[in-house]
């Protein structure tokens, strides 16, 4: 009875150790190694046999298999005529390089930017290339490169890339063959496709130079695209390093994009139909002919956090109408975090920021604006479209130094319209400035309902009207907890309210050492129609201006009711031989209510 008893658990111990030998048989994970310099005989199966073309291990891995590649240069074939081929790689498969070329390394001794690992395009080996054999600037290619170094097409599992430069790709063929020199993805929307220590530098295309996606989902991890080229010029080109379309969604982390260019939209990212979220990611000297120096976005959604912006510019010569010296965003519900805008520029509206669209809601916080400028138009920082129906800039936001020259003026911000409304919570406005003919507002020319709440204006100023804000056309305007401090103007040094019809609240508010060469050294008020003014908790002083030293009103007689309650005016002036030291009424008020000033 012992013996079968004993000859029983043998046979279950042996059915337990086949069912699991044939499940690891199933799950295992094979390595495939590749070192163009390796001289066993070229199996794959370690760094001794390596492969030595990169295309035998995609031939031979499998779903779940690994591909790890030595330093060296690799191209999808020896052909130099063959710009079709590729590297193409397959449904869950991991490509790793950075290993040394030497010796037999495991995987912590991998380092991408030591042991540089180069997937070429450069097929006619003629394109002037680095030490590394880096083609290192898209402009810089020679004859005739692949289309695509990397293709990625209608995979059905995750695929994972790490550790590799990818260069000289050129696609300037027809169809599909005009977009992603260097990595096109296609058709992948039920998984996820992986790029993590990446540089993609010296790529050129028709549209998005270095990278294309269509219908998929990327993630990007430290990632740099650098000197990449996008040439064709049509309104729905562009993307000097990334075009991104047809529904995808991209996740920018921890990357860099630096000097890509595109003869049109987006000089370094076109964003159309898709989502995109960019995070601790610096985009530095990027620009495009046309709109949107670093990223053009139409479509869907776009989020950014922690990155900055600096040095982006649309073409600055140019007649026609070039805007967003950073990012243009038409019909995309935008939030922008923790970010920095530093030295954008344009020759049309917005210097870092343009919007347009009914669906183009915009929420902006704690994120500076610095030294943003626009040459010929309004919104040295920020232009606003009428067609925008929701902007709300918050939460220590920051606009300092930046400058408009000519019509419509704004040197931080531009919102033109009536349609829509402008929140400013918690923000400061410091030494912007409103140049040229027709430059007005220092720091915001405004045409909508405006609210500002808790926000520093100082030192803003215009050779026109309203050195800190303009408040045209119609839209109620609301001031409460804020101050105004140094600023200039023609006329109003602070505030020009030039609406019809629409009352003003200015509340707990402080106006101090304000200057305006002719009227209102803190506010000047006109319009038509019936207009209330009401002025509560507030203080005046030391503001100056030819007349009018705190306040100058105009307007069509007993048209308006001005009420100030529990306001204090201390040492105001007037330089003219005009009277008004504190208030002057131009025309007589319908009515005036003073309480307790």
């Amino acid at each position: 009875m012992c013996s079968i008893y004993t000859f029983l658990l043998k046979k279950i111990a042996f059915v337990i150790l086949v069912f699991s030998l044939i499940g690891y048989s199933l799950t295992a994970q094979n390595t495939w190694y590749v070192n163009a310099s390796a001289s066993g005989s070229n199996s794959g199966l370690n760094w001794a046999n390596a492969f030595t073309d990169l295309q035998d291990a995609l031939t031979t891995a499998q779903s779940g298999d690994e591909i790890w590649v030595a330093a060296g240069v690799y191209k999808p074939t020896s052909s130099t005529t063959d710009r079709d081929a590729s590297f193409n790689i397959s449904g869950g498969i991991s490509l790793f390089g950075g290993f040394p070329s030497v010796g037999n390394p495991g995987f912590s001794d991998r380092d991408w930017e030591v042991n540089i690992t180069v997937l070429s395009g450069d097929i006619d080996n003629n394109d002037p290339v680095d030490a590394n054999g880096i083609t290192t600037d898209g402009d810089s290619i020679v004859g005739a490169n692949s289309f695509h170094i990397i293709q990625i097409e209608d995979v059905l599992e995750d695929v994972q890339i790490d550790g590799f430069f990818i260069s000289g790709g050129q696609a300037n063929g027809s169809g599909n063959d005009v977009f992603g020199a260097a990595v096109f993805v296609f058709n992948n929307s039920s998984n996820l496709i992986s790029t993590s220590n990446i540089q993609m530098v010296g790529n050129l295309s028709n549209r998005g130079g270095a990278l294309y996606v269509h219908s998929s989902r990327l993630d990007s991890d430290s990632v740099q695209f650098l000197n990449n080229v996008s040439v064709s010029g049509g309104t729905n080109d562009g993307g000097g390093a990334m075009r991104v379309v047809s529904g995808s969604e991209v996740f920018l982390n921890n990357s860099t994009f630096q000097n890509n260019r595109s003869a049109a939209r987006g000089g370094a990212l076109h964003i159309r139909s898709s989502i995109l979220h960019v995070v601790n990611c610096d985009f530095v000297d990027n620009k495009t002919n046309t709109r949107g120096g670093a990223l053009y976005i139409v479509g869907d959604s776009l989020s950014i956090s922690g990155s900055t912006f600096s040095g982006s510019r649309t073409n600055l010569t140019s007649t026609s109408g070039e805007q967003g010296g950073a990012i243009y965003i038409s019909d995309a519900v935008s939030e922008i975090y923790n970010s920095e805008f530093f030295d954008n520029g344009t020759r049309g509206g917005g210097g870092a920021l343009y919007a347009i669209g009914a669906n183009t809601n915009l929420e902006i916080e704690s994120t500076a604006f610095i030294q943003n400028f626009s040459t010929n138009s309004g919104g040295g920082a920020i232009y606003i479209h009428s067609s925008v129906p929701m902007v709300n800039i918050a939460n220590g936001s920051s606009f300092i130094e930046n400058n408009s020259n000519l019509s419509p003026g704004g040197g931080a911000i531009a919102r033109l319209g009536s349609g829509g409304s402008l929140k400013i919570e918690d923000c400061t406005f410091e030494y912007n400035v409103a140049t040229g003919n027709s430059g007005n507002g220092g720091a915001i020319n405004n045409q909508s309902p405006l609210t500002i709440i808790n926000t520093t204006f100082l030192g803003d100023s215009t050779s026109g009207n309203g050195g800190a804000l303009v408040q045209r056309s119609s839209g109620k305007l609301t001031i409460i907890g804020s101050s105004f401090s140094g600023c200039s103007a023609h006329l109003g040094a602070a505030i020009i309210h030039t609406a019809s019809g629409d009352s003003i609240i200015i509340q707990n508010t402080v106006f101090t050492g304000n200057s305006a060469s002719s009227q209102g050294g803190a506010i000047r008020f006109e319009g038509t129609g019936v207009q209330v003014r009401q002025i509560m908790d507030s203080e005046f002083i030391g503001n100056t201006a030819g007349r009018g030293g705190a306040i100058f009103h105009t307007g069509s007689s007993g048209s308006f009711v001005n009420i100030s309650i529990n306001n204090l005016y201390k040492e105001n002036e007037v330089t003219g031989t005009q009277g008004g030291g504190a208030i002057e009424y131009f025309t007589s008020p319908d009515s005036s209510i003073y309480d307790n000033c």
